[in-house]
């Protein structure tokens, strides 16, 4: 599914995403866990914990970033 459809508070693997240079300064690569923390409205943007930090992705890139859902896996 891709990362705006996404349900808030569960947990994600991410599985597919454009090559984007601020993705990977932010170590959002394909393979990493992340949990949604919250989705603006109107394409806003979503924010994103990985690991221990909070990530705000805007709408035009999250919507190109194909993940699936994690049971079982807890970030914190």
């Amino acid at each position: 599914m891709k990362l705006p459809n996404c349900q808030r508070g569960k947990n994600f693997r991410i599985i597919n995403l454009p090559h984007d240079q601020m993705l990977s300064i932010f170590s959002i690569a394909s393979g990493s866990i992340i949990k949604v923390l919250a989705k603006q409205p109107f394409k806003g943007p979503v924010l994103l914990q990985i690991n221990r930090r909070k990530v705000a992705i805007g709408y035009d890139i999250a919507k190109q970033i194909i993940v699936e859902e994690v049971v079982g896996f807890g970030l914190s």
